[in-house]
């Protein structure tokens, strides 16, 4: 994944500022930041009072931040952690039920399910 989608972006957003989810860096994890746009960063490891994260797109250099001040200091607390579930809310979706939007786009995930109906 190198970019996020407008839902998962305002997802991630949601859980960090309106449900109050707190994060503690680990390696794998996404984050992305409170900016208006879609890009989506990732935690390489977080190891000897430093974490290593890296642009999901378009570069591989490796971003070395104090782990102290990851997310507190300066930039930090910008940071928004981007859970599991919201890359990959198909996984994580509690049955697929038809949009009042779009009947072939899934409520709950968003995911198209119009070839998911039996014949």
């Amino acid at each position: 994944m190198s970019k996020l989608t407008y839902q998962q972006k305002l997802d991630a957003l949601a859980y960090r500022f309106y449900q109050g989810a707190e994060w503690k860096p680990k390696a794998g994890d996404f984050y992305t930041t409170s900016r208006a746009d879609l890009e989506l960063y990732q935690v390489v490891s977080v190891e000897d009072g430093v974490v290593r994260t890296r642009f999901t797109e378009g570069s591989d250099a490796i971003a070395v931040w104090p782990e102290d001040q990851f997310l507190t200091g300066g930039f930090g607390p910008k940071r928004v952690f981007v859970p599991e579930w919201v890359l990959d809310p198909e996984k994580y979706c509690s049955g697929h039920v038809a949009s009042a939007d779009d009947p072939k786009v899934c409520r709950h995930c968003d995911i198209h399910i119009d070839s998911l109906r039996p014949d």
